[in-house]
C-alpha cells in the first residue's frame, strides 16, 4: 500500500526519503550495511544495563558500600557516551551506508527546517564525494506519493558523476 506524505512538513519529507533510500540503491546492486547502527545500539544497549545495574545495587545495599562500584560504573558510562558522541559526530548525517563487490558508498542527507530541498551526499570508496540538491517536488507528486522511479533516476545521475571524474 502506498503511503501518502505530509507535503507540507519538511521533516516527513526527509523521513520519507530516507526511508527509501535502502530500496533505490538495491536497484544499483548495493546492499545495505547495519554495523554502524548496530554499533550505536549496541553501545546505547550497554550503556542501558550499566543504569539499571547501578539502580539495582542502589535498591539493594548502603551508598558506603557500593561507592567504588557506583564510581566505576559512572566512568565506565562516561566513557561510552564519549564513544557514541564522537561517532554521532564524526558520522553526522550517515542514513545509508551501502557495500557492494568492489565499492563501498556512504550517503548523507539532510534538510533545512524551512526549505524544501533534499541534500544528498554521496561518498564512494572515502575517496570521491558528489553533493546535490533535490527539490522533494521532484521526488513526491501533488498527492504526497513518493516517486522512487524518478529518485532512481537523480541518483543514477549523482553515480554516473562520481565514475566520471575518475576518468
Amino acid at each position: 500500500m502506498l503511503k501518502k506524505t505530509n507535503l507540507n512538513s519538511v521533516k516527513e519529507l526527509l523521513i520519507t526519503t530516507d526511508d527509501n533510500l535502502g530500496s533505490v540503491f538495491s536497484q544499483f546492486n548495493y546492499e545495505e550495511s547495519f554495523k554502524l547502527k548496530d554499533l550505536k545500539l549496541g553501545l546505547g544497549l550497554i550503556q542501558v544495563l550499566i543504569a539499571g545495574l547501578l539502580f539495582l545495587a542502589d535498591r539493594k545495599f548502603q551508598f558506603h558500600d557500593i561507592f567504588t562500584i557506583t564510581v566505576i560504573s559512572c566512568l565506565l558510562y562516561g566513557g561510552i557516551n564519549a564513544v557514541l558522541y564522537i561517532i554521532n559526530y564524526k558520522f553526522k548525517n550517515v542514513k545509508y551506508v551501502g557495500l557492494n563487490k568492489s565499492d563501498k558508498l556512504v550517503i548523507k542527507t539532510w534538510s533545512t527546517k524551512y526549505d524544501p530541498i533534499y541534500n544528498i551526499t554521496i561518498i564512494k570508496n572515502d575517496k570521491e564525494t558528489t553533493t546535490t540538491q533535490i527539490p522533494y517536488n521532484k521526488i513526491f507528486d501533488v498527492l504526497g506519493l513518493f516517486n522512487r522511479d524518478e529518485f532512481s533516476k537523480l541518483i543514477k545521475l549523482e553515480l554516473g558523476k562520481l565514475g566520471k571524474k575518475n576518468e
